[in-house]
């Protein structure tokens, strides 16, 4: 239930993070404001499955460059952002947004979301709201269409890119800096221009 960051962000550049709550959360951690919502929302007649999702966690960004380029006009960036919160309401209703929270102290500026998957007839089910690939695909349409107007484009479709995990990520980046530390220098030749 608490609140974290990752190792690689700036702590100096944290307090330029933004924390958008919603106000039936206020003061809540993010395992109470889950709870809560759900408390507050679910009409099912049997009880939750312990093996349930309970919230979905997005990331809303664009390219490092692009977003780079929007962070740089304060007023770009606020219409950014406005526009993200607003499609997150549109796409999930106020009340299942129980976080919302732009990052600055990372390299890209980017969004945490947290949104509880109640249906609009208050049951729990987050393959409902995000659905097969096709839906989410779907979803991923619509954000790219609603991004557009600040040069940002969906992602590639079709892609056999996989998602690597942070933590497996910086994995490789240690493993690939202690390789360059352990080079034999003296066994490198100069190769010219």
């Amino acid at each position: 239930g608490k609140e974290h960051t990752y190792p690689h962000a700036d702590p100096l550049l944290k307090r330029f993070n933004k924390k958008y709550v919603n106000p039936n959360f206020k003061g809540m951690n993010m395992y109470q404001a889950i709870n809560e919502r759900i408390a507050q929302g679910y009409t099912g007649k049997t009880a939750i499955r312990k093996d349930a999702v309970r919230f979905l966690s997005l990331i809303l960004s664009g390219s490092h460059d692009r977003m780079k380029e929007i962070e740089k006009s304060p007023e770009t960036m606020d219409a950014w952002l406005q526009e993200n919160l607003k499609f997150m309401r549109d796409e999930f209703g106020i009340d299942n947004l129980v976080r919302f929270t732009l990052h600055m102290d990372e390299r890209t500026p980017h969004i945490h979301a947290i949104v509880v998957p109640l249906t609009a007839d208050g049951r729990l089910s987050a393959k409902e709201i995000v659905g097969d690939k096709k839906k989410l695909k779907e979803f991923q349409n619509r954000y790219g269409q609603k991004m557009a107007r600040f040069g940002l484009e969906r992602g590639e479709l079709e892609s056999k890119n996989t998602h690597t995990t942070t933590a497996a990520f910086y994995k490789e980046v240690e493993k690939t800096r202690k390789e360059v530390e352990n080079l034999d220098l003296e066994r490198i030749k100069y190769i010219s221009p």
